[in-house]
């Protein structure tokens, strides 16, 4: 019935008569009223299982955004009202932390060998998350369930707001590095209209956190109360996030994006240098002939997926190419060490590597001492990822700009920069392992950290290359077609 709710309102959107209607300025109340009669069917169902729809179904479709406003009072309303057992929140945990950790368990799943054994880290990782789901809706169930439902209602807004900064700040904390999980943040689908997280640009993500909780709840008592005072409240809280986003502000794209290319070629551990060399000159020559203002080109993270550029000082093959820089994903290894680098080359000369100094749990290393079952599922063709120990360093590129190196999970899992520098953030990742939609998932916390961060970034992965200013706002650059493996 939802599904085809949603097929109607998209297809009546698309129509002459809302056109007419939002030509007309009526278009906003079509939209209130549709939003309305959303909530109130909602309210009429099975609230449980409808928060749980309305906060996953954003992540795979971000163009349903406005669902996650909606969320937060449907589960207010199921654990207030309908009082559901601890076993119903057992299994509905379990199932909404399933369906949203299902990309990065599949992900998880295709990096091992083929072995039952391979199933083990994501239904762990499955039923760590959901613990603390079951934990947070039991505690705060027993805290609003004797009080009234305006006192059940601020604790209820407390609880959700702490519960998110966790999920942001701490959740992976078991696993060696007190960090989060940005893909389960509310706030993230909305970066499909980065103007939505205007308040990000003036207010901390702590704060701005805190007041999307404050107008979910107030959404719910304006609905349930006929107190008017209740319908004001919530106008000044939605008022002033409304203004922000209204506000034109973006940044002129940099004259230096249009020397910039995108090169989205995988080359397998067992292709040799020269083999390698040659593949890449090749995909130049013709980059080149399409875009010849090109000065960079910068291929994703691990796109040569081994260490054979370790000690590759000179590539004879790029030594005088039109397309005098190139920035290449791959890996180093010194002694015991084994590092997730990017390299710079300048005229085919080595100039510089950057070494990753953050690992991902599981997929890059040994996470809870479980060795064995780290090595036997992703450390069998290579050893685990070393952090780096040396400082954050820019990449100097005259012809260019200054970039700030950051590779994968160095943006995702940090809060905050680990740099002091105000460079474009150069992020490079690689998102060839997971669903299309998490591929664009990906894309949008890009998107996010750069509003979050006040920070221009330069994202490269396999299927996605795009400048975003520091307003969100989105810049393609050159690039080939889809991404190839080559062995």
């Amino acid at each position: 019935m939802l599904s085809s709710f949603f097929s109607c309102f998209f297809i009546f959107r698309r129509s002459k008569p809302f056109d007419t209607l939002r030509a007309n300025g009526w278009g906003y109340f079509f939209y209130l009223k549709v939003f309305l009669s959303c909530f109130n069917f909602t309210i009429r169902s099975m609230p449980f299982i409808w928060a749980s729809i309305c906060y996953v179904l954003p992540f795979y479709y971000p163009q349903l955004w406005p669902l996650l406003w909606l969320f937060p009072a449907l589960l207010f309303h199921a654990l207030y009202s309908q009082k559901p057992s601890f076993k119903t929140l057992i299994f509905l945990s379990i199932a909404t932390i399933s369906f949203q950790l299902l990309p990065l368990g599949d992900a998880l799943i295709k990096m091992a060998p083929v072995s039952l054994l391979k199933f083990v880290p994501p239904a762990l990782l499955v039923l760590y998350v959901s613990l603390y789901v079951i934990v947070w809706l039991s505690v705060t169930q027993k805290i609003i369930k004797a009080h009234d439902v305006f006192f059940a209602l601020a604790a209820w807004t407390t609880s959700l707001w702490v519960y998110f900064l966790f999920i942001e700040y701490a959740l992976l904390w078991p696993f060696g590095r007190m960090e989060g999980y940005i893909f389960m943040n509310p706030l993230l689908p909305m970066a499909v209209i980065p103007q939505l997280l205007a308040p990000l640009s003036y207010f901390s993500l702590v704060f701005v956190l805190l007041w999307f909780c404050c107008i979910t709840s107030t959404i719910y008592a304006a609905y349930k109360s006929k107190n008017p005072k209740h319908k004001l409240l919530l106008a000044i809280l939605v008022v002033p996030w409304l203004l922000m986003t209204f506000q034109n502000s973006q940044d002129t794209p940099p004259s230096w994006l249009n020397n910039v290319g995108h090169l989205p070629l995988s080359l397998a551990g067992s292709v040799s240098s020269d083999a390698g060399q040659a593949v890449i000159c090749h995909e130049l020559d013709q980059l080149y002939q399409q875009n010849p203002y090109l000065k960079l080109v910068i291929m994703p993270e691990s796109s040569w997926n081994s260490a054979v550029l370790t000690d590759k000082m000179q590539l004879d093959w790029l030594v005088g190419h039109p397309i005098q820089h190139i920035i290449i994903g791959s890996f180093a290894q010194e002694q015991q060490n084994y590092f997730n680098s990017l390299y710079w080359y300048c005229d085919g000369i080595q100039i510089e590597r950057y070494d990753k100094r953050q690992a991902v749990p599981l997929a890059e290393r040994i996470t809870l001492r479980a060795t064995t079952l780290c090595s036997k599922l992703y450390f069998q063709k290579s050893p685990p990822v070393c952090p780096s120990k040396k400082p954050h360093q820019s990449l100097n590129i005259l012809e260019i700009t200054r970039f700030m190196p950051y590779i994968c999970s160095e943006l995702y899992c940090n809060t905050h920069p680990d740099d002091h520098s105000k460079d474009t953030l150069l992020v490079t990742s690689n998102d060839s392992w997971f669903m299309s939609h998490f591929q664009k998932l990906m894309a949008l916390a890009a998107r996010f950290r750069a509003i979050q961060w006040h920070r221009a970034i330069l994202y490269i992965s396999f299927h996605y290359a795009q400048f975003f200013d520091q307003f969100g706002t989105a810049s393609p650059i050159a690039t080939t077609p889809s991404s190839r493996m080559i062995h």
